[in-house]
């Protein structure tokens, strides 16, 4: 400090305007990095235990799951379980890259009463440029004690945002990855209508179908049901990734009670 000091005092007087500018901006963009920092570090650890995710810890599970002796099937299966949800927490914290988190809450009067309203945006950079940003925001009005809390979500990739039921979809309020598809295959139904379809086309009854124009037919649909259910299949194995097991978990860990907890803790 005694040498900034020095330093500043042997400038003129036109630059020390400048240089105190520059101090100024240099502090100020320290401050904000700190308390991002800060800020994400409180948030991450609000949605995992970081003390039991670590990989001495699992591995300390693991060499327990061996001792039967001490443990009954029940016990062991428990551990288990928790070795599986702590790897995978393990691996989607190794995914993220950085955490920004603002805060906003200010007090306003709605009609004479005194009303609340504190929001707060975490955008979450991951690795293969996925980006999450999640915006929590609560408001409680005075003049009649309600309240309401309101949850909202944008996911990109590549700087692209992605589109729900093309990119992704929800069931239940949970986001999955991939294209919204029915799970279910009509066969039956498909040939059915596959008939109907070439009938018109072709301008023909169905009882002057030849033997082998219906057997044509039936190849094509058993390959085009064929195709539906490795689609299914696809679907089904990729619908969870890094990004959507995180998005589920911070959206079932965050509601209006802890919100309004963890909000207080951010710089």
């Amino acid at each position: 400090m005694q040498y900034l000091k020095k330093t500043f005092d042997k400038l003129e007087k036109s630059q020390k305007l400048e240089a105190i500018n520059k101090l100024m901006y240099h502090l100020n963009s320290m401050q904000s990095d700190l308390n991002s920092n800060f800020n994400g570090d409180t948030f991450i650890s609000y949605i995992f235990d970081q003390d039991e995710m670590n990989p001495e810890y699992i591995e300390e599970l693991k060499e327990e799951c061996k001792l039967t002796d001490d443990y009954n099937q029940e016990e062991i299966n428990k551990m288990k379980i928790e070795i599986k949800e702590l790897q995978q927490q393990l691996n989607i914290y190794k995914e993220i890259e950085n955490i920004n988190i603002k805060k906003e809450d200010y007090y306003d009067h709605d009609e004479g009463w005194q009303t609340t309203n504190k929001k707060m945006e975490i955008i979450i950079k991951l690795k293969k440029n996925i980006t999450l940003k999640i915006r929590f925001t609560y408001l409680y009005h005075g003049y009649d004690s309600s309240s309401d809390f309101y949850k909202t979500c944008y996911i990109y990739k590549n700087d692209k945002e992605l589109k729900i039921n093309k990119d992704f979809y929800k069931v239940e309020e949970k986001f999955y990855n991939g294209k919204k598809i029915s799970k279910k295959v009509n066969s039956l139904g498909n040939f059915q209508e596959k008939i109907k379809q070439h009938c018109l086309e072709n301008e023909i009854d169905f009882e002057n179908l030849s033997e082998t124009e219906i057997l044509s037919l039936m190849q094509e649909n058993l390959a085009k049901s064929k195709k539906i259910k490795q689609e299914i299949d696809d679907n089904e194995q990729n619908k969870n990734t890094t990004w959507t097991l995180l998005l589920n978990t911070i959206l079932e860990k965050i509601d209006q009670d802890s919100f309004e907890s963890l909000i207080d803790k951010m710089n």
